[in-house]
């Protein structure tokens, strides 16, 4: 039977390596956090920017106020905005958050120590690539009713 300062001593052990992977997999996130953040921004301006081309006409209005946060305004056929879709990067939380009429949610930046990568997450852990994400949000702004 193990006394209880082996046990104890295991268990600190054990509570170390969980810190220590915590905070490389924290690390990597803030190192390619910015990175996703930035593609999945120009993702939906050069999207914006595609559909007012096609179409013609000016449909959404694309505008980065701050570096971490994004609105895209959808317009009506007299130019007069009908939805609004606010995305913001919350790099201390490693989530993006967007609301907009037709409901709000968040995404997550998981870090994967194995791949040395990040991924853009759901809250069901469903992972999204740039596009996927960008499609989703503008997605979310054209069933908007406000």
């Amino acid at each position: 039977m193990a006394s209880w300062a082996e046990e104890t001593l295991e268990k600190f052990q054990q509570q170390q390596v969980g810190d220590e992977i915590g905070l490389a997999e924290y690390r990597l996130r803030r190192a390619q956090q910015p990175q996703l953040w930035s593609d999945l921004r120009n993702w939906i301006k050069e999207s914006c920017e595609e559909l007012n081309e096609k179409s013609g006409r000016h449909l959404l209005e694309f505008e980065v106020g701050v570096a971490s946060k994004a609105v895209v305004r959808k317009l009506d056929e007299r130019g007069k905005i009908s939805a609004t879709l606010r995305v913001e990067n919350d790099v201390d939380a490693a989530r993006i958050r967007y609301e907009c009429g037709a409901g709000k949610g968040e995404f997550t930046f998981e870090a994967s120590l194995r791949t040395s990568s990040v991924i853009v997450t759901d809250p069901y852990h469903k992972a999204y690539s740039t596009e996927e994400a960008g499609r989703k949000l503008l997605d979310l702004l054209m069933r908007s009713p406000f």
